[in-house]
Formats: C-alpha cells, sequence, structure tokens
C-alpha cells in the first residue's frame, strides 16, 4: 500500500515535470534546428583550432 502511494507520486512528478514539446513534427524541426547549429558550432571550433595551429607553426619558424 505504501510503496503504491510512493510510485504514484513518482509517477505524477514525472508527468508534471516532463517537458511538453508540442507534436511530433515541431520536436522533428526542433531536432534539425539543433543539429544544424551543432555543425556550424563544430565548423567554427575547427577553423579556430586551424587558424591557431597555422599561427603557431608560423611563429615556431619566426614568420609572424
Amino acid at each position: 500500500m505504501k510503496s503504491e502511494r510512493w510510485e504514484m507520486a513518482l509517477l505524477k512528478r514525472r508527468i508534471i515535470s516532463r517537458p511538453s514539446y508540442g507534436t511530433k513534427r515541431a520536436q522533428a524541426r526542433s531536432c534539425a534546428a539543433n543539429l544544424h547549429r551543432e555543425i556550424i558550432m563544430n565548423g567554427i571550433i575547427y577553423l579556430v583550432g586551424l587558424i591557431v595551429i597555422i599561427m603557431f607553426i608560423l611563429s615556431f619558424l619566426g614568420l609572424r
């Protein structure tokens, strides 16, 4: 009896705290937008890292 109440309380908490993102189509759009942002961010990080490496090599050779 006590464990059933505990389970119901946990279940209610999960249902209440579960964020609602709308329809499946909206979720897919949100996922696609996040993927697009992630690709752009990865490209920026790659580019900055490449520039840092090139600057290091040039300064090592004394050409900076």
